[in-house]
């Protein structure tokens, strides 16, 4: 064999090797990465296993935190049993750093601030250490509208890239985001709808850093919007942009869009659930607004949900729940024995005297622990809901794979009628306070329609496990 052909046979071989390995390697990070449970697709898996996203923060945008306060935080959530946290590329709040450089008095859309981009891959590489999944919403509605939109570098006052007339844009948006579309065309520049390149390309400048930075990570989930009323036609062009670049990077993204309106029943709603093609997974964190006084219409709107994905099933996610009216707590409750794949407190907001969420308080730690505690002691990931299997529609919820395991959710206490006739023989029933992650025996089950109740009122969880 000549030199030079041995020597391509070499360089040949280290490229199929090296080919090889890269190849290996991607497929190892692809299977590592948060996507749903294959053996049950309402539900997430992370690094080969299933698992229930919980979560609460004090911050919607913790990528803005200093890095030691955002590890105190992600800590306190590790230790409560927590996995899960929202964050929203947000600047509304004081001390918020934006992401374009600032040139004299105005912005430039062609320039980076690059600490803002430092802050937000040390935020997910602290998130990622931790096993912590991490729900980014690209574009929130309220950091660009009233007077957010005022002092916003996309305001054409305020950048030295377009004028109001070169860009079409509003330089005032007086109203907030709404369940329909507005003329709010910041949401409507994309090729589907006014093709209006001068603004998009900005966009999708600060899109395609956002995600430059975070599709290596294999712990992010993406959602588009947060509260979006605005055509499906601007928050499907970005979704299909995430799958592009994640393809480019040789892995899969999981995509959804959160929509303004409270009922997620509502059409508005189905744009997102019809649409299997760009959105892997759903989020309904809307089914808590405080408008929704009806703890009852709440669990079955969930559940209504679930069903009409029942064709093409897919995780269905809570990234906040608001601690209006019935408080978080309960809400939590109906979550989790709703069978939804991710639940989460919603910070409290400042300009509403702080009340909107849990957060990560003493309270929310509590719970988070406790039900923790008690979703490791069954097999979660095999049961669904079995409201059928209760007497009546009274606050009690089930989450059932019947003969082995039953799992109750009690909002308020009382008592219930379950049919446990597919039990072969005697259970254990155990209770567990959502407020107190100990267990209280109560005692031996016999096969058939047995009556539960709870140790005392409040928010209880009842356990009971075929022997």
């Amino acid at each position: 064999m000549r030199e030079t052909d041995r020597r391509s046979m070499l360089r040949l071989g280290m490229v199929c090797a090296l080919t090889a390995c890269l190849s290996a390697t991607v497929l190892a990070d692809q299977a590592d990465r948060i996507q749903p449970y294959p053996k049950n697709p309402y539900f997430w898996q992370y690094k080969g296993r299933p698992v229930l996203l919980l979560g609460g923060s004090d911050d919607d945008n913790l990528f803005q935190w200093e890095p030691d306060k955002l590890a105190a935080q992600l800590d306190t959530l590790i230790a409560c049993g927590g996995n899960y946290v929202r964050n929203t590329m947000s600047d509304r709040d004081e001390g918020n750093l934006y992401a374009f450089a600032r040139v004299g008095d105005r912005y430039d859309l062609d320039r980076w601030n690059e600490e803002y981009w430092r802050r937000f891959e040390s935020f997910l590489r602290l998130a990622a250490e931790r096993d912590v999944i991490v729900q980014i919403e690209l574009w929130d509605m309220w950091d660009l509208t009233r007077d957010n939109w005022a002092r916003h570098p996309f305001n054409p006052l305020n950048n030295v890239n377009y004028t109001a007339a070169e860009s079409d844009l509003l330089t005032e948006v007086p109203f907030a985001p709404a369940e329909e579309p507005t003329k709010h065309n910041f949401f409507h520049t994309v090729p589907e709808l006014e093709n209006n390149t001068r603004v998009l390309r900005h966009q999708e400048a600060f899109i395609d850093r956002v995600l430059a930075i975070s599709l290596p990570f294999s712990n992010v989930l993406y959602c588009i919007n947060n509260e979006s009323g605005e055509p499906p036609e601007w928050s499907r062009h970005w979704a299909k942009r995430i799958h592009q670049r994640a393809k480019e990077h040789g892995v899969t993204a999981q995509v959804t869009d959160m929509r303004r309106r409270e009922d997620i029943t509502h059409a508005t709603h189905r744009t997102v659930y019809d649409d299997t093609e760009v959105y892997t997974f759903a989020d309904v964190s809307q089914n808590t607004g405080n408008q929704i006084r009806d703890r009852r219409l709440q669990y079955r709107r969930l559940l209504e949900v679930r069903k009409y994905l029942g064709d093409a099933p897919r995780p269905i996610n809570n990234v906040k729940i608001y601690n209006d009216n019935f408080g978080g707590a309960p809400k939590f409750l109906r979550n989790v024995f709703a069978g939804l794949a991710s639940t989460r407190f919603h910070r409290p907001v400042p300009w509403n005297g702080g009340s909107r969420g849990l957060a990560l308080s003493d309270e929310a730690q509590r719970v988070l622990r406790s039900v923790r505690t008690y979703t490791n002691a069954l097999d979660w990931f095999t049961l669904e809901p079995r409201p059928d299997l209760l007497s009546g529609d009274n606050g009690v919820y089930l989450m059932a794979q019947p003969g082995r395991q039953y799992a109750l959710g009690f909002d308020g206490g009382g008592s219930v009628e379950l049919d446990a006739r597919a039990l072969s023989g005697p259970a254990r029933l155990r209770w567990m306070s959502m407020h107190d992650d100990k267990w209280i025996d109560g005692g031996r089950i016999e096969p058939g329609r047995v009556s539960l109740k709870t140790p005392a009122d409040g928010l209880w969880m009842g356990l009971l496990l075929a022997r």
